[in-house]
């Protein structure tokens, strides 16, 4: 027997800390009141790769909708579930903010190719066992023409991206740099700085410059020393450069520290670099 699946609402959570441009580290949980209109009503919730859709099997959504109102609360409650704790650090999101995230199906952008973007409301409480919450009003579901589909947008933090450069093999440095793979310089430094644990290091920082995080390697920056320009007969003075260190570590999100840029807190990036 050929059972319809109608799939009425569909939201998706975009990241670009992730290569993949999802929200990788987020589920959803429908609450205790919802998960019983959903065995009620035979609604069933379908994660996907960044979000999840919600269906019934054979049932119109005006007819669905009618019969969601007439049961009372006036809309689904999903919760969101965040497997990674250093979400908060990798996010654009206040530094000094210890709260829960609620969108609304009720606040949108303007609908654009049939999709509606939510906005957050940071509330000052957390949510026990949440990062936050969902509200999907039920007279929303008819809101947009076609299939009703959302989507919540984040942005990856910028930090100050700082290098400590600890030579205990004593190899001989120059004029060390960090540059990218087109040779652009883009880190101040060195500076000859003591780390926490008392080591000797050459510091390098991205200062006022600050790079978004990603959990892949977007920038790939390495160390090399210049070495003094050399002529050869009457030929121009050459600038040559050894690679010393090939492929420098991308920030870890889980540490950051506070760090004044412009006079501003900003969150830094610090790396420890072995030679």
């Amino acid at each position: 027997m050929k059972v319809n699946c109608n799939i009425f609402f569909e939201l998706m959570t975009r990241h670009a800390y992730y290569e993949s441009g999802w929200c990788e580290c987020f589920s959803f949980i429908a609450d205790e009141g919802t998960a019983r209109l959903f065995k009620r009503y035979q609604i069933g919730i379908a994660a996907v790769a960044g979000g999840f859709k919600l269906y019934t099997f054979g049932r119109g959504l005006t007819n669905l909708v009618d019969s969601l109102n007439a049961a009372g609360p006036g809309f689904f409650q999903i919760n969101i579930n965040c497997s990674d704790p250093t979400f908060y650090n990798f996010t654009e999101l206040p530094t000094n903010w210890i709260g829960s995230m609620e969108y609304n199906t009720a606040y949108t952008s303007a609908a654009t190719a049939n999709a509606a973007k939510l906005y957050a409301k940071l509330l000052p409480d957390a949510q026990p066992g949440y990062a936050g919450k969902i509200i999907i009003n039920f007279n929303d579901l008819t809101s947009l023409n076609g299939r009703p589909s959302f989507y919540i947008e984040f942005s990856p933090r910028a930090t100050q991206w700082q290098y400590y450069v600890i030579n205990q093999s004593a190899v001989y440095l120059s004029s060390p740099v960090i540059e990218d793979k087109q040779h652009q310089t883009s880190f101040e430094g060195p500076q000859q700085v003591t780390t926490v644990m008392g080591q000797p290091a050459l510091f390098f920082s991205s200062g006022q410059r600050l790079l978004p995080l990603s959990n892949w390697p977007k920038y790939k920056f390495n160390l090399l020393d210049r070495l003094p320009p050399k002529s050869q007969g009457t030929a121009a003075a050459a600038t040559t450069a050894k690679m010393v260190f090939k492929g420098l570590p991308n920030p870890d999100p889980g540490y950051v520290s506070p760090v004044l840029v412009n006079n501003r807190q900003q969150l830094s990036s610090p790396m420890y670099v072995y030679l």
